[in-house]
C-alpha cells in the first residue's frame, strides 16, 4: 500500500493591481497492490491493483485485474489485463483490456501478439500514464537471431506490423517496419531500420476540433554504436522521414560520445539537430499552420566517484527550437482533408522560437545500505522569440543564459533503521 497526502497551496496572483492570494487544496493518493504467484513446473499469477485520487474538484478511481501464464519450457506465454475507472464527473464509468501472446518455438524465434481495446470513458492518467483511450489495436512481431552469420557475431531482425482504430471506426494508425541489426566482431553494431505507414486519420493533433486525414508516409533510420565498453566510445545515426503534410523530409541527425579515462569518472557529450521542412500544427478550431523548423538540442553530463559511496553528477542540457510560418491548412468539413487557407494580409506573424535550459548538480553519499543522503542543486532558464530575434541558434542560447527563471536547493536524507 502507497499512501500520500499534499500539502495546500497558496498561488500568487493579481486582479487588475491588486495583488491577491488563491488557495488550492492539496491532493490524496492511494494506491493497494495484491499479488499471488505460483511457480511450480511453469509460472501462474493473478494480481489485482487499485488507486485512489481524492480532491474536491475532482475524486478518479481505478481498478485492474491482471494474470500472467508461462509454460514449464518458457516457450509460450500470455499476459491479460482488465481495467475499469470511475471519475466524479464523467458520464460513464471507462473500461479496457489487453492480451498478450508469445510463443518461442526454438532457439532464435520467437513471435508475439497483441490486443488491446479501451473505450472512450476510460481515464487512467490522474494516478498513472496511459497515451490515450478510444481505441481498438492488433499488433505482431516477429524476432529473429542468429549468431555467427554471414561472417558477423550476431544478427538480429525484428518484423512488425500494427493497426488501430477508433470507437467511430476511422483507422488512426497503421505501419509494418523492418528493422536489421548486427554486431561486428569488434562489438560495434550497425542497424538499418525502415517504416511503411498507409493513409490514415489523426483524430488527436486538432485537440477536439475533427480528425483529419494523413496521407501514407514512410521512416528510414542508420544508426552505428561502437563497444561501449571501451574507454571511446561513441554513437551515429541518421533518419529521414516523411512529412505529415507536402512532400517534405524530416531529416535528423544525432550523435554521442562518451569517455572513462578512469574508473572513477565519465563523461559525455549528445548532440540532435534536426530540420522540418513543413512541421504541422494545430492553430485554433479546424486551422493549422506549417512551419519550417530547425531544432538544435545539446546534452552534456559528467559523473565522479570520490569512493564507492560518494558520487557528484552533473547534467545539462539545452533544447532550442526556430520555426518560421511556411503554409495554412483547414480540416474540411466533410472528408477530413486538409485544404490550403490564406490568412488576412494584416494577420500578425505565426514565426515562433523556444529555448530552455536545464543545470543539475546532484551529491550522493551511500552511509549504509537504503541509507543515503542526497543534496541537489537546479537552475532552469528560458528565453522568448522577441530577445533574441534573427541572432539564430548563438543568440537563443545567449539570451537564455542571461534569464534564469528558477533556482532550487533540495537535500534529502534516507536512513534504514535496524539490523
Amino acid at each position: 500500500f502507497l499512501g500520500v497526502a499534499e500539502d495546500d497551496t497558496n498561488f500568487a496572483a493579481y486582479h487588475g493591481d491588486a495583488a491577491v492570494t488563491v488557495p488550492q487544496q492539496g491532493r490524496n493518493f492511494g494506491a493497494l497492490r495484491v499479488l499471488y504467484e505460483r511457480a511450480n513446473g511453469g509460472y501462474r499469477s493473478v494480481g489485482f491493483l487499485s488507486t485512489a485520487v481524492r480532491h474536491p474538484q475532482r475524486s478518479a478511481s481505478v481498478y485492474a485485474m491482471d494474470g500472467r501464464v508461462i509454460s514449464a519450457a518458457g516457450r509460450v506465454r500470455a499476459n491479460a489485463l482488465l481495467v475499469a475507472s470511475d471519475v466524479d464527473g464523467s458520464a460513464e464509468d471507462g473500461f479496457g483490456g489487453a492480451l498478450d501472446f508469445g510463443f518461442t518455438p526454438r532457439q532464435g524465434q520467437s513471435h508475439s501478439l497483441s490486443l488491446q481495446a479501451f473505450d472512450e470513458s476510460v481515464q487512467l492518467n490522474d494516478m498513472g500514464f496511459h497515451p490515450r483511450n478510444d481505441y481498438r489495436c492488433v499488433a505482431y512481431r516477429l524476432r529473429l537471431s542468429k549468431p555467427d552469420f554471414m561472417g558477423f557475431r550476431n544478427t538480429r531482425t525484428y518484423v512488425r506490423w500494427a493497426r488501430m482504430w477508433n470507437t467511430a471506426g476511422k483507422v488512426i494508425g497503421s505501419r509494418f517496419s523492418v528493422d536489421q541489426r548486427v554486431t561486428l566482431d569488434n562489438l560495434s553494431q550497425l542497424s538499418v531500420s525502415g517504416d511503411l505507414w498507409p493513409a490514415s486519420y489523426d483524430d488527436r493533433g486538432s485537440f477536439g476540433n475533427g480528425a483529419f486525414r494523413v496521407d501514407d508516409g514512410w521512416e528510414v533510420e542508420l544508426e552505428y554504436e561502437s563497444d561501449s565498453a571501451r574507454r571511446m566510445s561513441y554513437s551515429l545515426s541518421q533518419r529521414w522521414r516523411a512529412e505529415t503534410i507536402g512532400d517534405g523530409v524530416h531529416q535528423r541527425t544525432q550523435g554521442a560520445v562518451r569517455w572513462r579515462p578512469t574508473d572513477r569518472l565519465s563523461m559525455g557529450l549528445a548532440l540532435h539537430y534536426s530540420q522540418r521542412p513543413s512541421w504541422l500544427l494545430h492553430r485554433s478550431q479546424r486551422t493549422f499552420a506549417a512551419f519550417a523548423a530547425d531544432q538544435l538540442i545539446p546534452n552534456f553530463d559528467l559523473s565522479y566517484f570520490f569512493t564507492s559511496r560518494q558520487q557528484l553528477r552533473m547534467a545539462f542540457q539545452w533544447v532550442a527550437i526556430q520555426a518560421d510560418e511556411s503554409a495554412f491548412y483547414r480540416i474540411a468539413d466533410e472528408s477530413g482533408q486538409l485544404l490550403p487557407w490564406t490568412r488576412t494580409a494584416d494577420a500578425p506573424s505565426e514565426d515562433f522560437a523556444i529555448s530552455r535550459m536545464n543545470l543539475q548538480l546532484r551529491y550522493r553519499w551511500e552511509i549504509a545500505p537504503l541509507s543515503d543522503l542526497f543534496v541537489v542543486y537546479t537552475r532552469n532558464a528560458a528565453a522568448s522569440y522577441d530577445e533574441a530575434r534573427d541572432r539564430g541558434f548563438g543568440g537563443l542560447f545567449s539570451s537564455t543564459v542571461a534569464s534564469t527563471t528558477g533556482e532550487n536547493l533540495a537535500v534529502k536524507l534516507r536512513y534504514r533503521f535496524g539490523s
